[in-house]
């Protein structure tokens, strides 16, 4: 610092000297010692005065005003600096953060979380990768069963089944025998997309055993209307016979009889019986 004078103060005859501001430069680092005196006007000065003056150089980036890691570099021996920002930051003095999910990197709907000098994404159903750009390929595990066809959709999938074969991932085999194709003395076998009929063999017997049951009955009764017939038949005429080594030269009327009326109802009851049993017989054998 040095001394300049201003003013002179005449009533009081002296001359009045202020401070002013030394700003040294960078090769006046160090220590100084200052000496000054005074004069009046009549050219009287009075006694030396010495200051010692430590000169020292402050950077303006000794105070770090840079944020966030930024490196402060100083323009020259002035007070003047910029600051290098580190990566994801940005502005005078790197106070602000560079956002990254400016651009929307995330796709196929996903949300973008900014970091420092990073992003990340959070991916929506059915997609995955760092930028959500790959679709998940729900078909890689083959969930389709039975030679079923997976389609690939946006987390999901469907199966597209074999023939014979149904459900969400062509797990159940189709039943071919629900609406029972086959007939009665059939049994129905189920197969892939078609069916068999086998022969049930014990239907057969019980049926064929309940006919020959029925015509055992219905024979049964036809011998035993029969013989009720044959006691009704009047043999008297016998007796007229002189030699029965002879021709029968009776008529053969005498053998028929006239039966009461409910021996002839029984006797057409009996024959429609065997009617019957024989039509029965014929349809069963078509």
């Amino acid at each position: 610092m040095t001394y300049t004078p201003l003013q002179v103060d005449h009533s009081r005859n002296k001359t009045v000297f202020v401070r002013s501001m030394w700003r040294p430069q960078q090769n006046q680092v160090g220590s100084h010692i200052l000496c000054a005196l005074a004069e009046d006007v009549l050219g009287k000065t009075s006694e030396s005065r010495c200051i010692k003056i430590l000169v020292k150089d402050i950077s303006p980036c000794d105070s770090s005003p840079c944020e966030h890691g930024g490196s402060c570099i100083r323009q020259g021996i002035t007070q003047n600096y910029v600051c290098n920002c580190v990566s994801g930051y940005t502005g005078s003095l790197c106070q602000t953060d560079i956002d990254e999910c400016s651009s929307y990197p995330c796709h196929h709907g996903g949300t973008c979380r900014d970091g420092v000098n990073m992003f990340s994404c959070f991916c929506s159903p059915g997609f995955t990768g760092r930028m959500c750009q790959t679709d998940i390929d729900e078909c890689a595990s083959s969930p389709c069963q039975n030679q079923g066809t997976c389609n690939d959709l946006v987390n999901q999938y469907n199966c597209t089944c074999m023939a014979g074969y149904s459900g969400y991932q062509c797990q159940t085999d189709t039943d071919e025998c629900v609406d029972h194709p086959c007939s009665s003395l059939f049994d129905c076998q189920d197969l892939v997309n078609q069916f068999s009929c086998t022969l049930n063999t014990g239907k057969l017997m019980a049926i064929l055993m309940s006919l020959m049951l029925i015509a055992g009955v219905l024979t049964f009764l036809f011998l035993l209307a029969k013989r009720r017939r044959y006691k009704d038949v009047d043999h008297t005429w016998l007796a007229n016979f002189q030699d029965i080594r002879k021709p029968d030269s009776q008529p053969k009327l005498v053998f028929r009889t006239k039966i009461p009326h409910k021996k002839l109802q029984h006797r057409w009851t009996v024959e429609r019986i065997r009617k019957l049993f024989f039509t029965f017989c014929k349809n069963n054998g078509d």
